[in-house]
């Protein structure tokens, strides 16, 4: 029987790839010239990059950049991406005071004093209780100031994310070569089995041959067996036939031919 080719321990040999996992964790926080900003960033399987960005009221317009960001690093994985800017107020909140409304304010209080005959003078506390007496505005920065103070914490978060994917990727890579060992370990049982395996088919092929041909049929039963050795050839071989020689489905069709030929040959001879 013709020795089957020796294959050496593949599994042994895996060579460190660099496989990445899609799922990881990201953060990174930092004072800033416009206050502290911080960063995170969470990633999961998904087919395609896929950015999903949660930002502060007035900075949606940074998405593309923060995307773009982003793209420069990672290709696969849904990113949920929160931002968080605690800005500097004592330098963009401005207090203001609408002069006629609180002259308007002044009138009617003065008016309602001497309809009702009240005393008293009418104060300051009087007047900034009253709604919209004082409003805050904050300022908002340019678009180009913001982003310069936050891309690098960006920046910052996305490479920890990465170090995250990367990690975890490792962990993957361990637990398949550790599968790949276990995998080639069966593989070579079932090598060693083999040999014995087949010669048990045979025995147990020509006991049956005997059988169906009665005594005395030890030729006819090697000639049977010659020709069922040719009628599995030309069907692996066949053009039509869209299995190799060595696959299990083509096997299964050797087989069954072999069992054809001796069952047809049987009848004819009775």
């Amino acid at each position: 029987m013709r020795a089957a080719p020796r294959r050496t321990n593949q599994a042994a040999r895996v060579p460190g790839v660099g496989i990445h996992s899609m799922t990881g964790y990201g953060r990174a926080a930092k004072r800033t010239s416009i206050g502290t900003v911080t960063v995170e960033l969470r990633s999961t399987n998904h087919r395609y990059l896929e950015i999903a960005a949660h930002l502060p009221n007035g900075l949606t317009v940074l998405e593309g950049q923060l995307a773009e960001t982003i793209r420069t690093a990672i290709r696969r994985g849904r990113i949920e991406t929160f931002l968080t800017v605690q800005f500097d107020h004592t330098n963009l909140r401005r207090i203001a005071f609408d002069k006629t409304l609180l002259e308007g304010y002044h009138r009617a209080l003065v008016e309602l004093k001497g309809r009702f005959g009240l005393r008293g003078p009418v104060t300051l506390d009087h007047l900034l209780s009253l709604p919209q007496a004082l409003t805050i505005a904050e300022e908002r920065l340019p678009t180009d100031d913001v982003w310069s103070a936050i891309r690098q914490v960006v920046q910052d978060a996305v490479r920890e994310l990465v170090r995250s994917r990367t990690r975890e990727g490792a962990t993957l890579t361990t637990d398949l070569r550790r599968q790949l060992v276990a995998i080639e370990r069966h593989v070579q049982a079932v090598k060693r089995r083999l040999p014995q395996a087949l010669k048990e088919q045979r025995r147990r092929l020509r006991k049956r041959l005997s059988e169906l041909l009665g005594p005395g049929s030890s030729g006819s039963a090697s000639q049977l067996e010659q020709a069922a050795a040719l009628i599995k050839d030309a069907e692996c071989t066949r053009s039509s036939c869209g299995w190799r020689a060595t696959s299990p489905t083509c096997a299964r069709r050797c087989r069954a031919s072999s069992w054809w030929a001796s069952a047809s040959t049987s009848s004819r001879r009775s």
